[in-house]
């Protein structure tokens, strides 16, 4: 049910993110089971939001145990006490931050929206991201840091030429039931997957130069929405592609029988490697979740823009260093006061009056993910003045990448 006009409830759209692995998926766990889902540690924090009715999230993308989010979302209704006026985004996200009791999970960002917004139903495009590892003949051949964030394979090497081919006959309107397991609530299997990528990854920072045998791999895969365990199965399909033990084309045969119990389409990759990279919706008119945005990038951006040292977006961003370090709001967030979320050490010279642009370390999708949002802060280009909207600064080992939030890479 939607918020009431004129009942004093506000509706709000948040972004989140967590570490899947010490949960049992994101939907709270009810009852006295010792098992917890994220979302039981998201409505315990809103608890100290004071709301008259209590707060109930409504999960946008729903995860299993040990399924990563770099961005998932949620929307929530907050009714304050009469005479009270509703919380600010800002403020909202910093007071959710401030009382989550698990390291975990983290609110990236809140925005207002109408009262019959739903964050499931209103999504357009979700996004998930499964990392894979190849030459990682034993257990201990991976580093600690990256156990539990990829799936690691024995094989030295994949053939990912037949990978991206097998991939091509899953793009389109399909029915999915051959990639679907038992026990989801879906009435239809028919999908439209927009986008099925298999690409080397620049490398995990966590690797040691000696350990140089291991080689990363990104497979990414974009629709409005997937059935349960989709992605996961249709990873375990394109592995044994690449391992040879499937050929590109029986792909497309298994798509077709629509038997999700045949040898190979039966088998699901691990879910700790799973991550949910994004989740997006159409432009909600004059609201700030606007810069949410299907296909687009946010007016006056170019789409993914590299700062390098010495270019002219750089030299921009530079100038514009010290405007942003006299902001309250960049100061709080440098500093790490109480209720804010810090920058992460590795973008701290970006809001530096004299800090230089080093460049950054490689991104790993689990890394903290630093926004700026200034309200007032301008950039500078050309003759032109344009507002900073919000966006991400995503760190590689070709630069710097400027998002606007949530936007479709």
């Amino acid at each position: 049910m939607g918020a009431a006009a004129g009942s004093g409830t506000a509706r709000y759209l948040v972004y989140f993110q967590y570490l899947g692995t010490e949960f049992n998926g994101v939907a709270a766990v009810r009852g006295s089971q010792r098992a917890v889902g994220v979302q039981n540690y998201l409505e315990e924090a809103a608890k100290r939001l004071n709301s008259v009715v209590p707060v109930k999230f409504t999960i946008s993308s729903r995860t299993d145990a040990g399924v990563h989010a770099l961005c998932n979302a949620a929307h929530l209704d907050v009714q304050r006490r009469s005479g009270q006026p509703p919380f600010s985004p800002e403020v909202l996200a910093e007071a959710l931050n401030a009382h989550l009791r698990h390291p975990a999970i983290r609110v990236l960002q809140a925005f207002r929206v109408p009262g019959d917004f739903h964050a499931r139903h209103a999504a357009t495009s979700r996004t998930y991201l499964y990392r894979l590892v190849t030459g990682c003949h034993r257990h201990d051949h991976l580093s600690v840091f990256e156990r539990n964030r990829c799936w690691a394979l024995q094989a030295d090497c994949l053939d990912v030429d037949a990978m991206q081919e097998a991939a091509q006959h899953l793009l389109g309107t399909h029915d999915f039931s051959a990639f679907q397991s038992a026990g989801s609530p879906a009435t239809s299997s028919v999908r439209t997957l927009r986008r099925a990528s298999v690409a080397p990854d620049p490398g995990s920072p966590f690797i040691l130069p000696q350990e140089n045998r291991l080689q990363f791999w990104n497979l990414e895969f974009e629709a409005q929405s997937f059935l349960y365990k989709q992605v996961r199965r249709m990873t375990a399909v394109l592995v044994a592609v690449g391992l040879g033990t499937l050929m590109p084309a029986q792909v497309k045969v298994i798509l077709e029988s629509r038997d999700p119990l045949g040898r190979h389409q039966a088998r699901v990759a691990p879910a700790h490697g799973l991550f949910l990279k994004s989740v997006l919706y159409r432009s909600l008119g004059g609201n700030p979740a606007s810069v949410q945005q299907e296909s687009e990038e946010a007016p006056g951006w170019p789409k993914n823009p590299h700062l390098e040292t010495g270019s002219p977006k750089a030299r921009g961003l530079e100038a514009c260093r010290t405007e942003a370090t006299d902001n309250p709001q960049i100061s709080q967030l440098r500093s790490g006061r109480p209720g804010h979320t810090a920058l992460p050490p590795a973008l701290a010279p970006l809001c530096m009056p004299h800090g230089p642009l080093a460049p950054p370390p490689s991104w790993a999708p689990w890394a903290a993910m630093g926004e700026l949002q200034a309200k007032g802060l301008h950039i500078k280009k050309g003759t032109a003045t344009q507002p900073l909207v919000p966006f991400l600064l995503e760190m590689n080992t070709s630069g710097v990448s400027l998002h606007p939030l949530g936007a479709q890479e």
